[in-house]
């Protein structure tokens, strides 16, 4: 696992304070521009954050002849995790944020 490419903090260490890649702990967005008052920037895992929610979640998508191609498998050739259509789908409400990840609301939660 490497360090975290914009503030250069190790795996399991938090984020500095201005880093660019710290996701609120509160909201899940990124952390310097989301308006929450009490959340923090978390931990760094060693990964992009969202990658891993992508993988789970079967998000994949590239860039094709016609532009970005998204709703692929993740056997399809020079696929990446879907970052994007993950934050359009918590933007949405289509999934929530559990102050760690980004997860699919449970049926209790939808009522």
């Amino acid at each position: 696992m490497r360090a975290c490419p914009d503030c250069g903090v190790k795996p399991g260490k938090r984020h500095q304070r201005g880093c660019d890649v710290a996701r609120c702990s509160k909201c899940g967005f990124q952390r310097l521009s989301c308006d929450c008052k009490r959340g923090n920037g978390g931990r760094w895992s060693g990964e992009w954050p969202g990658v891993a929610e992508c993988r789970e979640l079967g998000l994949y998508s590239r860039f094709g002849a016609n532009g970005w191609e998204t709703g692929l498998l993740a056997t399809d050739e020079g696929v990446k995790e879907d970052l994007n259509t993950l934050t359009e789908m918590g933007a949405r409400g289509e999934l929530v944020w559990d102050k760690k990840r980004w997860v699919r609301p449970s049926v209790s939660e939808k009522r």
